[in-house]
């Protein structure tokens, strides 16, 4: 697994990189589980740079709103 998630450091920051290519769905489930476990012993990042927001929104191709609060967020997805 370490050949597939791992650190790399860019410009004196750390970054955690995930290699999902040519991974089958039990290599895929492996991989998420291993990433949940090393990214929890790691400190909570209370907001997401917005360089990242905005590659993920390229990427989805999807509007993510951001919330101030969990309460918010909560209500934002159980809204209908």
């Amino acid at each position: 697994m370490d050949d597939r998630i791992h650190f790399v450091e860019h410009k004196g920051k750390k970054v955690l990189v995930f290699d999902f290519s040519n991974a089958d769905a039990h290599q895929m489930q492996l991989l998420l589980e291993y990433i949940r476990v090393t990214v929890a012993q790691h400190a909570r990042t209370e907001n997401i740079p917005h360089a990242f927001l905005e590659n993920f929104h390229s990427f989805s191709q999807r509007d993510l709103p951001t919330f101030k609060t969990r309460e918010e967020a909560l209500d934002w997805l159980v809204a209908s």
